[in-house]
């Protein structure tokens, strides 16, 4: 999991600052805290934090509780764009970003707007975000690499200390059958339900069907984008079988990690998986 900098935010006794990011004022910053110790965010800077998006008085997406990679700045295609508004930010700031959809349309094409989006209606865009860490490419890539050079040791000394015996796979993966099933066997076209729990090596649960009395999760083999590593751990098991999967990242989210930024590139899995249903 991404390793979130925890920076200390001065929160500002007055009211909020409120800043026009342009003379025009098609967007404006509404400062809730701020970190003056915080680095500024400079073009090419990759911003992690959390943020949560609406259009207009609609909800669109957010990450709150799981920070993680939201943009890279890249040169404001006009004054007053996100760009240039985030340039205004320190690691450590929270504040809302509130832009003007028909600008965002103008220089970005209007398929980056939701589809409600319509033309010279004052909508507008709005980002609450709280930057928790910022990075340079060069960072980044040294993060990288360190990661990808690290990751066989670390998932070896996994399998160590845990005791594991079972023999790998050409490809790294690990299963170890805890219960095994004596019903249908997992398939290509077959509809199966099942229970899983996925965890990174530290022990951190990334999800779970189980916690807060969630249904076994429901797809048609074949049919569904589920990581490799999870595919080849089941296939051929038969109904009722229990197991631990193991295995790199290769199989898993690789260079890029997930996309909520729950699991960090290169991060070896587990998963304990139960197969409830096969037919």
């Amino acid at each position: 999991m991404n390793k979130v900098l925890k920076l200390a935010a001065v929160v500002m006794a007055a009211a909020c600052m409120t800043t026009a990011c342009n003379n025009d004022k098609t967007s404006n910053i509404n400062i809730l805290s701020t970190n003056p110790e915080g680095r500024q965010v400079v073009e090419g800077d990759l911003v992690y934090g959390e943020v949560s998006m609406k259009f207009n008085d609609q909800d669109l997406s957010n990450n709150l509780g799981h920070p993680s990679l939201l943009f890279q700045v890249t040169k404001p295609q006009y004054e007053g764009d996100l760009n240039d508004c985030l340039m205004q930010l320190h690691a450590g700031d929270h504040a809302v970003i509130t832009v003007e959809a028909d600008s965002m349309a103008k220089y970005y094409g209007p398929r980056m707007l939701p589809p409600t989006y319509v033309a010279d209606q004052g909508m507008k865009m709005t980002f609450d975000i709280t930057i928790t860490q910022l990075k340079s490419m060069d960072d980044m890539m040294r993060e990288m690499d360190s990661l990808r050079i690290s990751e066989p040791a670390r998932l070896d000394a996994y399998i160590e200390e845990n005791g594991i015996t079972a023999k790998p796979t050409e490809e790294g993966l690990f299963v170890i059958v805890n219960k095994k099933g004596n019903g249908p066997k997992v398939a290509n076209g077959k509809s199966v339900k099942m229970h899983y729990t996925g965890r990174l090596l530290d022990g951190t649960i990334f999800d779970s069907s189980i916690e807060n009395g969630r249904e076994p999760l429901s797809y048609v083999v074949g049919q569904m984008g589920l990581i490799p590593g999870w595919q080849k751990a089941v296939d051929g098991m038969p109904e009722g079988t229990e197991l631990t999967a193991i295995f790199p990242s290769a199989l898993g989210y690789g260079a890029n990690g997930s996309p909520d930024g729950s699991i960090a590139p290169f991060s070896p899995l587990r998963f304990d998986i139960t197969i409830v249903e096969v037919k």
